[in-house]
Formats: structure tokens, C-alpha cells, sequence
């Protein structure tokens, strides 16, 4: 084997000098890029800079680290913003030429090959576009922004079925962008639901409001069909069967809506009281505050200035009654509370009540009502305000007859706020012994002396 002496000074004097110019290169080549990649940071996320400042300072970066592919990228992609400002088609082709750079560079990373395909997309170079965007979609599957650019893509060049395959994708990924997607598909298909569903294929983590938008534009029945696909009403998730039910009711579908809160496996089913068609109007089971339950259950809001408690000590009938304490100094309308109950159409029904009051001295006192819980207007009946001073307990009865079109009654005990503030509120009220019941019934009841 062959060897190199270094012991004479001058061999080792030529090592020395080649191996510090080969380090000083190679720090040379660092310092460049490093120097590169911060002035492309700052000529991305510089706030006060004007567009051709940026451009400048994009070529300064490209001047000193030029193998770089993010520094190209971001070349590319300042030149297109800028090329958007000043419609500048120049820089366009610009941009594309740095994008193209940047995907030789680094082949395998998603966002080069999507920034090239809407770069290829603005110069009007569509099958080269479409190519770029579905290999980004190849190097990234699952993620958003290339389902998404090739389905825009597609849509625009009248490849609707295709397209929506993509917005499928990009929903899966992003749920949140279901807002936008169901625009764009409404608009396509003229509010076909049934096809829209087909196109789209919404995931379950979306289906409750992919369900609400069509119950909002007047679909219900379509929107309650895919609700009902594969028995998701059973299962789906408490809080998805709710968004739908709510819905339901904000569109005066109020049979409905109780028919998919009571089909779902995953909600509360509470039933009515014997001899009524309210649940808990004795107050003897526990109550819940802000309770999500939509019917057979007392809505009861934890409002400031109000205090709230079962009360063991004071009640009309059984162990216990409602009873709530205020406070309160503003002209607030108070809800003390209300209960949602499935009725018949067009029939007569008695409402009574048991309640007691202390230290009222208001100018609007708790009251009674019953109103058609889809509109309103279509029925509501209310009973004269409690009067000032302290009541011992009293039943109140209130008659009415449900509209043709009702099928469900909300009953609230409600003290409204004045026309003029201010209008303080002060004292205690009880409440007791709520029935509900068809009125044929009650003056059966009468009749027989029960």
C-alpha cells in the first residue's frame, strides 16, 4: 500500500490550508442559505412592506440560498399574491417558474406541487393543473387544501360529479368547511337533497348539521330521510340528535322533533306525570338547571339576581315544591320556567297550578302562559299577573283549545319586563302541583266528583 508522508512542513502546510478552505466554503454555503431562509421569512410575514418591496426582498432570498426548495416556494408564492395585487400576469409565469424549481428540489413535499398546480391553474394550463393537484392529493390523502383546490378545479370546468368526490374528501378532513361545500352543491343541483346527499356522502361528524341546513330551506322530510340512514337516530350522539331537533322545532316540525328525540338511544325519554300530560309537575323529582332535554322536562335558566331550590318545608301537595327567590334591579324578563308537551290538534284542554307568593311590590309580577310552541302566534293564552302583597297558596286554572295545526304546547311561568324601565323585581314565589289534562277528561272528572 502506498502512504503520503506529512511530516515535511509544507505537505502539511497544503493539508491545513486545503481543509480550512473547504470548511470556510462549507460555512460560506451555511451562512448563505441561512442568511436566504431569514430574509424569506421576513419577506413573507413582514407587515408594513409594499408588494414590490416584498418581491425584492423574495429575490435577494432566491439570490443567496437558490437550492433551497422553501425559499423557492415562498418565491413562488409572494410572486403570485403579488401577481393577484397588480394583475401582473408577467409575474405569474414568474411565480410558476419558481414553483416548478421548487418541486425538482423537494418531489415528494404535497404543498410545492399544490402551490404549482394553482399557479398552472391562473396561467390557464389545465391539464397540467389538474396533474399537480392530484399529486399533491398522492403525497397528502387525508388533508384539506388539495381535495379542495382540485375540486374548485373541477367544478369550474363543469366536471360536477368529480368535484364533489373531492369536496367529500376535503369534508372528511375539515368538517368545518361544510358551510361552503353545501352552498356550492345547493346551487349546483337546485336543492336536490337527495343528490346532494349522493354527491357529498357527509361524514357522521357532520351529518346533524348537514341535516339542519335542509330542515332550515324548507326540506324537512329529505333532511329527516338521511338523518334516518343506517338507523343513525338511534345512535348518534346526544348533543347531534339535539342540534336536529331544535331545528325541527325553529321550523314549526315539532312532531317531528319529538319523534327524533325519542327515537335516539342516546337522550333522556322522560314521561308525563299520571293523570297529566306534564312530567314532574308535583316538583318531587330532582330538577335540572339549563337543561337540554327539549320536552317533558322543566326549562329552568339560572339567571343572576335569581335564586332556585326545591323547598321541603313549604309545598301545596306532596314533599316538596319549587321555589325561587329574586332580586333582581334591572327591567329583565324573568323565565322561571317552562315545559315543552306534545298535545292534539284542535282540542280543549285545563291547565291548574298551586302558588304562593310573598313580598311582591313590583310593577310586572310572574304570570302564566301557553303558547304553540312552532309559532306563537297560532295560540297563546295568559293568565292576569299574580297580584302585589303576600298570597297564601291559591290554584289557578287556565282553559284552552289547541289550534288546528299545533302539536305541541310550551308552558311557561314568566314574569315580563315593564314598558318603561325601570322596573325593579323583588320577593319569593312558589309553585306546585301542575296538571294537564284533555278538558273532556277534567269535567269527567267533575262529574264524578273526583
Amino acid at each position: 500500500m502506498t502512504t503520503i508522508p506529512l511530516r515535511s512542513a509544507p505537505l502539511r502546510l497544503i493539508l491545513v490550508a486545503g481543509l480550512a478552505a473547504g470548511l470556510g466554503l462549507l460555512c460560506w454555503t451555511v451562512v448563505r442559505a441561512a442568511f436566504g431562509s431569514s430574509v424569506m421569512i421576513f419577506a413573507q410575514r413582514a407587515a408594513e412592506i409594499t408588494p414590490e418591496s416584498r418581491v425584492e426582498a423574495a429575490q435577494i432570498a432566491r439570490k443567496y440560498a437558490p437550492g433551497d426548495p422553501v425559499v423557492r416556494y415562498g418565491a413562488g408564492g409572494i410572486l403570485m399574491n403579488t401577481a393577484s395585487i397588480e394583475l401582473n400576469e408577467k409575474l405569474v409565469n414568474d411565480a410558476v417558474d419558481e414553483l416548478r424549481v421548487a418541486v425538482r428540489l423537494s418531489p415528494l413535499d404535497y404543498r410545492m406541487w399544490l402551490s404549482l398546480g394553482r399557479g398552472l391553474d391562473r396561467q390557464g394550463k389545465g391539464s397540467e393543473a389538474q396533474q399537480a393537484y392530484e399529486r399533491a392529493i398522492e403525497l397528502a390523502p387525508n388533508h384539506f387544501d388539495p381535495h379542495w383546490a382540485l375540486g374548485n378545479y373541477l367544478l369550474r370546468n363543469g366536471k360536477n360529479d368529480a368535484a364533489f368526490k373531492e369536496f367529500s374528501a376535503a369534508l372528511t378532513s375539515r368538517p368545518s368547511s361544510l358551510d361552503l361545500i353545501f352552498e356550492y352543491a345547493w346551487k349546483e343541483f337546485g336543492g336536490d337533497a337527495k343528490a346532494i346527499a349522493r354527491v357529498l356522502k357527509p361524514p357522521d361528524s357532520v351529518r346533524a348539521q348537514f341535516v339542519s341546513y335542509f330542515i332550515d330551506r324548507g326540506k324537512a322530510a329529505d333532511a329527516l330521510t338521511i338523518w334516518r340512514e343506517r338507523d343513525f337516530d338511534q345512535t348518534a350522539p346526544e348533543i347531534n340528535v339535539r342540534t336536529v331537533s331544535e331545528s325541527l322545532i325553529r321550523n314549526d316540525h315539532v312532531a317531528d322533533a319529538y319523534a327524533v328525540w325519542f327515537a335516539s338511544k342516546n337522550t333522556e325519554h322522560p314521561g308525563p306525570d299520571a293523570g297529566s300530560l306534564l312530567a314532574n309537575g308535583d316538583f318531587e323529582r330532582p330538577i335540572t338547571i339549563d337543561s337540554v332535554v327539549p320536552f317533558l322536562t322543566w326549562k329552568i335558566t339560572n339567571q343572576r339576581g335569581l335564586t332556585i331550590a326545591l323547598d321541603n318545608q313549604i309545598k301545596q301537595t306532596g314533599s316538596q315544591s319549587y321555589r325561587s327567590g329574586f332580586d333582581i334591579r334591572e327591567n329583565s324578563d324573568v323565565l322561571f320556567a317552562s315545559q315543552t308537551v306534545p298535545v292534539k290538534r284542535g282540542t280543549a284542554y285545563h291547565l291548574s297550578f298551586a302558588a304562593r307568593t310573598r313580598g311582591l311590590e313590583n310593577l310586572s309580577n310572574p304570570q302564566l302562559e301557553v303558547t304553540d310552541t312552532g309559532k306563537a302566534e297560532r295560540m297563546t293564552q295568559i293568565l292576569p299577573q299574580m297580584t302585589n302583597g303576600d298570597t297564601d297558596w291559591k290554584y289557578y286554572g287556565l282553559d284552552f283549545t289547541s289550534s288546528p295545526s299545533t302539536d305541541a304546547v310550551t308552558v311557561k311561568v314568566r314574569r315580563p319586563a315593564c314598558g318603561d324601565p325601570p322596573c325593579p323585581f323583588s320577593g319569593r314565589l312558589w309553585l306546585d302541583d301542575f296538571k294537564l289534562i284533555e278538558k273532556r277528561h277534567a269535567e269527567q272528572q267533575a262529574s264524578s266528583g273526583r
